[in-house]
């Protein structure tokens, strides 16, 4: 015989599981804004139902909220992953192909290398007609010493866009380890949270974000896995996840640090 209390109950875990909705609406608008933010969604399931001695058997006492539901898809993150890190290495690529463009002067004006290297053939070939000609011996001198001028500016531009271009190998080296420093805090603190059961919903988003930065930097391979515990036929999966993340085959983080 089921209690009397049973219908205020069962109308009381509906809002309880309507105000849980509501709180996780609220969140989510809160954060529509926010970078890397996944929108999430309580997850319920119906409550044990009541067996009864009565024809129709069995009576529905609820519904139960079973956790948080974060909307986020691991193989779009993947995709987005491997077409940053291409976009920009062709990027930077391209730019400083276009400083090296214009250090050389070519697309424009009459001072490019090719056009000085002209000159000089030419200025050569008069010299090489007529070599006892002093004006001829004159105009080579003066070709060759514009020519040098040129060849040793090239020189100085080349070495200071290589100098750049390791400054700023510098600094990415050095962003890419403290991003991995805060996936690693941040991995910690998700699997501690879900072996108790509960749900990292915004640590991920966070951790998703700062590999969207190191993604910018590097091509990364992220491949996470369940913590199992026990062995054999007594292995029991949980909710929980160990990430480990690969820089051309090479560990930058997992669950034992960050290298």
């Amino acid at each position: 015989m089921p209690s009397q209390f049973l219908g205020l109950n069962t109308g009381l875990s509906g809002l309880n599981y309507f105000q849980s909705a509501l709180n996780t609406t609220s969140h989510n608008v809160s954060n529509a804004n926010k970078t890397g933010y996944s929108k999430q969604q309580v997850k319920a399931s119906a409550s044990d139902a009541l067996k009864l001695n009565q024809p129709y058997g069995m009576m529905g006492t609820g519904i139960t909220a079973t956790g948080v539901e974060r909307f986020r898809n691991i193989s779009y993150d993947t995709k987005y992953w491997n077409t940053t890190s291409k976009y920009n290495e062709y990027e930077a690529e391209k730019t400083n192909l276009q400083q090296l463009e214009v250090y050389m002067n070519e697309m424009s004006g009459n001072s490019g290398y090719s056009e000085w290297l002209n000159r000089f053939s030419n200025a050569l070939q008069d010299l090489s007609d007529n070599p006892s000609d002093y004006t001829a011996r004159i105009s080579f001198t003066s070709t060759v010493d514009s020519y040098t001028d040129m060849i040793n500016e090239l020189a100085d531009n080349f070495q200071s866009q290589q100098k750049s271009i390791n400054d700023e190998i510098e600094l990415g080296v050095s962003e890419i380890n403290s991003l991995a420093k805060r996936i690693f805090e941040l991995s910690q603190q998700i699997t501690t949270i879900e072996l108790r059961g509960g749900a990292a919903n915004d640590l991920r988003d966070e951790r998703g974000v700062c590999i969207d930065k190191l993604a910018e930097y590097v091509d990364v391979d992220v491949q996470e896995t369940s913590i199992i515990f026990g062995t054999g036929k007594d292995a029991v999966e949980s909710d929980a996840t160990n990430m480990c993340i690969r820089i051309d085959g090479n560990i930058l983080v997992d669950e034992m640090g960050y290298h």
